[in-house]
């Protein structure tokens, strides 16, 4: 069993510290360049992952990051609240009386927003190498959960950005985030 003693507590307020800093401060340098705040979120994440930071200092993203259980059972717990708390967000900007009007666009961009991420990711992720499959996974599984996973994942992008460009309440936007969020 694994036990959370202080220097697990130290090094995750560390690491939310940092994250959470670099995602505000790339955030508000797009937001100044009026790009929406949420792709200065994303550059962060792809900075201090190990997509760039991992690559170019393995050691420090190792001390960083480290594969023991406890840490990133910790850090998983508060991403994926990140990822509800992002989605309940987005929900509180639907209007569903808008949504029920516009019944058949909603449910058209919605299906489309669905399927678009869908049919691009499918051919991506089947591609990948087996060693990021996991011990039971199949070409076949490997590729269709990473495709749904990244298609449900577009459709609160979508709804953040709209919110970030403040269109989330206009006719348009409001067909869009209410269609992705059913």
């Amino acid at each position: 069993m694994h036990y959370i003693d202080e220097n697990h507590i130290l090094l995750f307020l560390l690491q939310v510290l940092v994250l959470l800093g670099a995602a505000r401060t790339l955030s508000a340098l797009c937001e100044a360049i009026k790009i929406p705040a949420l792709a200065g979120e994303i550059l962060a994440g792809i900075l201090l992952g190990p997509t760039l930071f991992g690559r170019l200092f393995p050691s420090l993203h190792a001390w960083f990051f480290p594969l023991d259980k406890t840490q990133w059972t910790m850090l998983d717990t508060a991403s994926w609240l990140g990822v509800f708390f992002l989605l309940l967000s987005s929900g509180f900007h639907v209007n569903v009386g808008h949504a029920l009007r516009k019944g058949r666009a909603a449910i058209l961009i919605g299906i489309v927003g669905v399927l678009v991420p869908f049919a691009i990711g499918y051919p991506v992720f089947r591609t990948l190498d087996a060693m990021y499959w996991g011990d039971k996974a199949t070409p076949l599984s490997f590729a269709l959960f990473l495709s749904v996973a990244g298609s449900i994942t577009a459709i609160s992008v979508v709804a953040r950005a709209l919110g970030d460009l403040k269109i989330s309440k206009t006719s348009e936007g409001s067909s869009c985030t209410s269609s992705m969020c059913y």
